[in-house]
Parts: structure tokens; sequence; C-alpha cells
């Protein structure tokens, strides 16, 4: 009878020791499964990425570059920024601001009548306009690459994803 009751003792221990041991190894799952969803959910609120495609943004961002972009942060003149032009996301600078007058001749940017630095010559052209209310004139560093506000003009606020916050050269995919 004792022996009986011993051996339910010692189940009962196994038992107790066994859901401790579980317990022992799920607790850090259980830490790292809490962690990624609050990553996840900060990330999908207050980050947006995406790929780099061509060499639109050369030197400063290389084809095949992972970039993260803030969602919320300010938009201001040389801030590089990502946003939705042609039924793509797309990576440029931003060089006019509301209220500029802004011009592209001759290979180069003017902006309120100020010729701006350029390591390339700048194709195309685009008459003296001033930038309405909630849009930006955007160009590529490479400004031999025309698909920015030389082809889509001024790009509305509401189109812009975000100001640049890292990247990650990722090499070719």
């Amino acid at each position: 009878m004792e022996t009986n009751k011993n051996e339910k003792k010692k189940k009962k221990n196994n038992k107790k020791k066994s859901k401790k041991s579980l317990r022992r190894w799920l607790w850090p799952i259980e830490k790292l499964l809490v962690f990624i969803v609050i990553l996840g959910v900060i990330f999908t609120f207050e980050f947006s990425a995406h790929l780099t495609e061509g060499g639109a943004m050369y030197p400063y961002l290389q084809d095949s570059t992972l970039v993260l972009y803030y969602r919320h942060g300010k938009v201001v003149r040389n801030l590089v920024v990502s946003y939705k032009a042609g039924g793509k996301m797309r990576a440029g600078r931003i060089i006019g601001i509301p209220g500029d007058k802004v011009s592209v001749e001759a290979g180069k940017c003017y902006i309120n009548g100020v010729e701006q630095e350029s390591f390339y010559r700048i194709k195309g052209t685009v008459k003296e306009h001033t930038i309405g209310a909630n849009q930006y004139f955007i160009l590529n560093d490479y400004r031999t690459d025309a698909q920015d506000s030389r082809t889509f003009g001024d790009i509305n606020a509401s189109d812009i994803e975000g100001t640049y916050f890292c990247s990650f050269h990722t090499g070719v995919i």
C-alpha cells in the first residue's frame, strides 16, 4: 500500500517537473513571439520599406538597396523620400517645397531663380511654375534619369510614403 502511495507521489512529482521543464522552454519562445508582434505593429504603423530598382538615386542609394522610411517624418528640402508615381513606389530627393518657383532648363535646375548644384547635367525641361500647397518637386540624385517630377509633375504630399530612415545594400536579387 505504501509503495503505491510512493509511486503515485513520484508520478505527480514527475508530472510537475515535466510541466516546469516545459514552461522553462516555452517562456523564452512566448517572450520572443510577443516581441515580434510588437515589432510588427510598430513597423506597420511607423515605418515602410521598399527595394530600389535601377540607379535613379545613385550614388546615395544603389540598385537593390532595401530602404526603410519613417512614415511620420517632416518633409523638408533635400530630404530623401519614398513616393508613389507612375504606379510604382520610387525614391527621390525633395528639391522644391510648396510656394517655391521651380524650373529646369539648359541642363540646370532653378529654385526661386537660384541655380541648384548638381553633379550631373539635368535632362529635360520644366517651365517655371510655383509649387502648389501640399505638393513637392522631387528629383532623382542621378539627374539623367528623368523618372521624377520632370515626368510626373509636382508630387502630392499624400503620395509621399515617408522620409528616409536607413538603408541596407542587399546586393543583386
